[in-house]
């Protein structure tokens, strides 16, 4: 889905004025238009926020979105927060690329203790936008430097 009109809508109504209910609705939307077999042999692993913007937010719409997206398929995949935001980084939005990758670089960290309870060969990050694909190019590359050996994605609006 394209990242205008309702669907950014929906998403802000999300984040920002914490309607926590419409992480199923994303959830729902989401399994309508996917490939469920995205949700087998894998982990989801949420695109972290930092702790503080966490605590200030009070909840990670990517995990509310993953939790949702594996009771609504009914699979037996889990939800690991495998990763940490390491650093408070800048908001993205409106930032070049090259500005991203900048922003983000060293940002992630594997919980290693996390780590020792993978099951799979592949994790799947979830997350709610895809605008250039730096956020989740670094989440991966993160990972794979860990020993994970495929890292796909799934998220509900590109931008």
């Amino acid at each position: 889905m394209r990242f205008t009109g309702i669907t950014k809508n929906l998403l802000h109504e999300l984040k920002y004025n914490y309607y926590f209910g419409l992480a199923e609705d994303v959830a729902t939307l989401m399994i309508k238009t996917m490939d469920l077999s995205m949700l087998t042999d894998t982990t989801l692993v949420p695109i972290p926020l930092h702790w503080y913007k966490k605590n200030k937010r009070g909840f990670n719409q990517a995990e509310l979105i993953a939790k949702h997206l594996v009771r609504l398929s009914k699979k037996s995949t889990r939800v690991i927060p495998l990763l940490t935001r390491v650093r408070n980084t800048k908001t993205q939005v409106g930032m070049k690329k090259e500005d991203r990758q900048q922003n983000l670089t060293n940002a992630f960290k594997v919980n290693p203790k996390l780590l020792k309870t993978i099951e799979t060969d592949t994790v799947t990050l979830v997350d709610d936008v895809f605008t250039t694909g730096t956020t989740l190019e670094q989440c991966a590359q993160v990972l794979k430097e860990h020993g994970i050996k495929h890292v796909d994605a799934i998220v509900f609006a590109r931008g």
